[in-house]
């Protein structure tokens, strides 16, 4: 049996499709990053044997997640999550480059050693959302302080 992973690197999305849609694609085995790779990324990976790495999830959120790894040898750690560019990863408190792999997901690149991985949720969009309703919420809280004492003297 032959446990070893295959990586293709395939910037195309069309080009990617076709290869997801072959029969012979092993989804548990293979990977295809549709990014652009650095130079030095690619001359440090090759085949990488599944029994020689382990990743345990120490914390799994929608919006936080973090896993420690432990790899013999560099590889990337595919996450069967959608790709959003607001996700950020941190190898040891480093940020780290998200690649898109297999047309939807995302994976990062993983040196050698012991790794503590995170990934990160952070939507400027969702931020901002969060502060014009907690901005709406004090106007609403003040504007009642404001009504309160009117009420009383009314009476």
């Amino acid at each position: 049996m032959n446990d070893k992973c295959m990586l293709s690197l395939t910037p195309s999305y069309s080009e990617t499709l076709l290869i997801l849609k072959n029969s012979d694609f092993d989804y548990e085995k293979q990977i295809i990053i549709n990014d652009i790779v650095e130079d030095n990324v690619k001359n440090s990976i090759n085949f990488v044997q599944q029994s020689a790495n382990e990743v345990k999830i120490l914390d799994y959120k929608n919006e936080n997640q973090k896993f420690h790894v432990t790899t013999s040898q560099p590889g990337f750690l595919f996450i069967s999550d959608m790709y959003d560019e607001q996700w950020n990863a941190y190898i040891d408190g480093e940020e780290t480059k998200i690649y898109r792999t297999n047309w939807a997901f995302r994976s990062i690149f993983v040196p050698e050693g012991e790794h503590l991985i995170e990934f990160q949720y952070e939507s400027q969009t969702f931020l901002f959302g969060s502060a014009l309703t907690l901005l709406g919420l004090l106007v609403l809280v003040i504007g009642s302080l404001i009504q309160l004492p009117k009420q009383k003297f009314k009476k």
